[in-house]
């Protein structure tokens, strides 16, 4: 991909936008969360873990084992995205959008108009945004199974 990304031609930018940036946001949105995603919930009949494992497999196809806890993160955004918004054309933009973040930024890095190389900014390996990962992930999961559960339920009574 680097080699894609290193072309500092107008064409060539073009071309990254349309293959690195929006057909992915398409097709991969369209697979993980319009196709895996629904069966995966309704495999295992819970929404955030079908939504959780659905995100692990969307890192995990990447190949980017440095950056797979963020790609996590986005698999878990774009998924509840989708579940809550119920229409695949929000994660589709948001994903086009963080890919176009890359695409622009690498095109910049390549022309030497910026010094950082957007490639490696994902890159993470701390303990410590380990640990926050899985209180977040263990966050939205109590959160998601105490709002599924109705233990107490107040109902309004007339007294007369």
């Amino acid at each position: 991909m680097k080699g894609f990304l290193s072309d500092t031609s107008s064409l060539g930018l073009i071309i990254n936008i349309i293959v690195i940036a929006l057909l992915p946001a398409i097709l991969e949105e369209v697979f993980f969360r319009g196709a895996m995603q629904r069966t995966m919930i309704n495999l295992v009949k819970y929404r955030f873990l079908g939504i959780l494992l659905t995100s692990i497999l969307f890192s995990l196809i990447h190949f980017q084992p440095f950056s797979s806890i963020p790609r996590v993160f986005l698999g878990l955004f774009l998924g509840y995205l989708y579940v809550f918004s119920k229409n695949i054309i929000y994660p589709i933009i948001f994903h086009f959008l963080n890919n176009l973040t890359v695409v622009i930024g690498s095109y910049l890095f390549y022309t030497n108009d910026i010094d950082i190389d957007i490639n490696k900014v994902g890159e993470v390996y701390n303990p410590i945004l380990f640990m926050v990962s899985i209180f977040i992930i263990s966050s939205i999961f109590i959160f998601e199974k105490r709002k599924e559960t109705k233990i107490f339920r107040i109902e309004k009574v007339d007294i007369k």
